[in-house]
């Protein structure tokens, strides 16, 4: 449903890059207030997440 959504969104916003498209997104979904407190960290919604081996489960003895 999220893909969806943000899908129908960068349809309206062609050429648009990844950032300005997530944060139509927040707007919509979660309010203009919310999307203007993130906005200043829109920078950072363009990298792919750096791998955190501190989220992997724990290994199994």
């Amino acid at each position: 449903m999220f893909a969806a959504s943000r899908e129908a969104i960068r349809r309206t916003m062609p050429g648009a890059s990844e950032s300005p498209v997530i944060l139509k997104w927040i707007e919509v979904t979660y309010g203009k207030e919310l999307a203007e407190r993130v906005a200043p960290f829109a920078d950072r919604l363009d990298k792919e997440p750096e791998a955190d081996d501190s989220a992997a489960p724990p290994p199994t003895p």
